[in-house]
């Protein structure tokens, strides 16, 4: 009987430990999935502008050169 009360003692202090590390993952991983959202709001951005960009030289004659 001992003996399982010590077993069951062990194994609640490892879930214990488990869900404080589950919460740490959780937590890690939310804050990643928002700055992958922030990341992928800024590489929209600069593709947009990048096109803008790219437009606007298209409709920029190109300087003649003076020989």
């Amino acid at each position: 009987m001992r003996q399982l009360q010590n077993k069951l003692t062990t194994a609640n202090a490892l879930n214990v430990e488990l869900r404080k590390q589950l919460d740490t993952a959780a937590t890690t991983n939310h804050a990643l999935e928002q700055q992958r959202k922030q990341l992928n709001n800024s590489l929209t951005t600069v593709k947009a502008t990048n096109t803008t960009l790219v437009e606007g030289k298209k409709k920029t004659p190109l300087s003649k050169k003076k020989t």
